[in-house]
This record gives C-alpha cells, structure tokens and sequence, in this order.
C-alpha cells in the first residue's frame, strides 16, 4: 500500500472551458456522507479550489482568507486560474482568486512535517460563508487535544472522491465523515488521522480536519495533505498554525492575534516524558510515528485531482 498527496483531482467531470461538474445524486465520503443543506452554513466555510484540470479542498479562515495544501498550487501561474466555490457542489457561481501562495519549506519527498501549506485570497466577503479558526490559544489546543483520540472526535471534510463510485457519482460534492487521531509527530506539526474506512480521499487536499472546542464550535486543527492508496486506512495532517505566520507575511496583517503576533505561541508537541514520573504519557510518539510510517508503506501520494 503506498501513500498519496490528497492535494488534486483530475476533474474528469468538468466540462471543457467550465468550472462546473453535473451534479450527481448524493454519494458517501470514504465511510462518510454528504453535507446536507441543513447543515451547510456550519460547513459553509469548506470552499473547493479548482485550477485547470486540478480540485482540492480548503479551508475560509477569514473571509477573504482560504488555507489549503501546497501541493494543491503547484502549476497556478496567475491568481485569476484559480476559482472557489463552497456549495453543496461544484454546480453554483464560483469566485476568482485574488492572490496564492506555497510555503517556503515545502517538501514534496518528506515523509513527514511536509510543511504542505498554502494559501488563496479572495475578495473579501465574496463568498457568503462563515470562517471557521484556527486554534490559536493554548488553553483552547490543551483543552481539545486530549479527545482528540476518541471515536468521531475529528470531522473531515472535502469534495473529493469517493472510491466506490464513479467520477461523475461522486467529483465535487462536499461530503463529510468522523474519525479520530492516532498519533502525532514528535514536533506536533504533523499528525495521522482517520482509517478502518473511514478517510478523506483524492480531491481532498487541503480540506479541513475539523473537532469542536468546549462550546462546541469547529476549529481548523488539520490540513489534509497525503494519505493512504487505495483509501481507507488514515491520512497526514498538517496543523495549520503552522502556516499562519508566512500567510501574515503574505497577506499584510498579522492572523495570530494581537498577543503573538509572531505565530510562535502555540506547542502542539505531545507530552514526553522525563524520567521523573511526573507525567501519564509514555515517550512513544517516534515509535508511535514508525509504526504508523510502516503502514503506509514509507510513501507518500498527494491527495488531489489532477
């Protein structure tokens, strides 16, 4: 089994010279379901990122403000290539890219902490959309990250294939599914999600990994990167406060909040321990990473369609 980069998906639904896919009855995420339209304004914040032949997934952070995978951006050489949307499909108005970007460490041969981070900028309030945030606080991360390893803790979501279906069944319809995490890197850059079935897919990239805080709202705590092929047994996720201080760069003002305006507040590491008994958690996590590393093959494929 190897891994892919969940960035793109060839849109073998697209119509030549059109953004738009017919739609095609509803079909399941890898062991998911689709968005309904009575959820659709808490997802509204999930957008498809279509350039050329190319779908992926992102994320509104703000709303003019969309973070998605690196890899996804990869051959855009204008803004005005890329088109949003964030319907239930590809079928309604879309909105025209106004700026991208790819992080300067991205590494397309990184087994892990890929830096796999982009971003795309749109005219703001184009899109009648909620932003969905990144965890930017500690206490907020400290208070999520211990469930975060409890069934349907995590919440994926993206316009990208289901693998028992067709293309036209299936390309472009934002769908969703609930899994949890099994582990994290030792720098807390990076971590693994989902598996037993239940997956984000090709066309993925860049899409959220989503998991509710203590009011019970969604926070961005993933950016879908690569994952397993065939799907179905786990993904890579980048933590998007990782990207936020070169796209404060990129866009002119600072995304971290006014207490760190730096982007350098937050430790997403897992808890080691130090010998001293002070602690519950063992010091696994590079084990923990081998042995998932050795699941998937020790290779990695982009989730997206292109």
């Amino acid at each position: 089994m190897s891994v892919w980069f969940v960035g793109a998906l060839t849109a073998l639904a697209l119509a030549p010279g059109s953004f738009g896919v017919p739609t095609p009855a509803p079909s399941t995420v890898v062991g998911g379901e689709p968005v309904t339209f009575e959820e659709s304004e808490e997802f509204s914040g999930v957008v498809a990122v279509l350039f050329g032949s190319t779908i992926c997934t992102g994320t509104l952070i703000e709303d003019d403000v969309v973070l998605t995978a690196s890899h996804c951006l990869r051959g855009v050489g204008d803004a005005n290539e890329i088109r949003v949307f964030n319907g239930l499909s590809l079928d309604g108005p879309g909105v025209t890219a106004s700026g991208f970007g790819m992080h300067p460490d991205f590494d397309v041969t990184a087994k892990r902490d890929a830096f796999d981070y982009g971003f795309v900028e749109i005219p703001a309030g184009a899109l009648d959309a909620t932003p969905i945030p990144v965890v930017l606080d500690q206490a907020e991360w400290d208070e999520i990250e211990p469930g975060l390893g409890e069934p349907d803790a995590v919440t994926l979501v993206g316009y990208g294939l289901d693998p028992d279906a067709s293309v036209s069944e299936s390309l472009g319809i934002k769908r969703k599914v609930t899994t949890n995490v099994r582990g994290f890197t030792e720098t807390g850059f990076e971590f693994v999600a989902g598996g037993d079935g239940r997956d984000s897919c090709e066309g993925d990239s860049g899409g959220p990994a989503l998991a509710r805080n203590a009011a019970g709202e969604f926070r961005l705590i993933g950016i879908t990167a690569r994952g397993s092929d065939p799907c179905g047994e786990g993904g890579f996720y980048g933590v998007p406060y990782f990207a936020l201080a070169f796209v404060s760069e990129a866009v002119g003002r600072p995304l971290c909040g006014d207490s760190c305006a730096a982007c350098d507040c937050l430790d997403t590491a897992p808890a080691q321990d130090d010998g001293c008994g002070c602690t519950t958690e063992s010091n696994d996590s590079g084990s923990q990473w081998l042995l998932l590393m050795l699941v998937f093959g020790l290779r990695a494929r982009r989730r997206s369609t292109r």
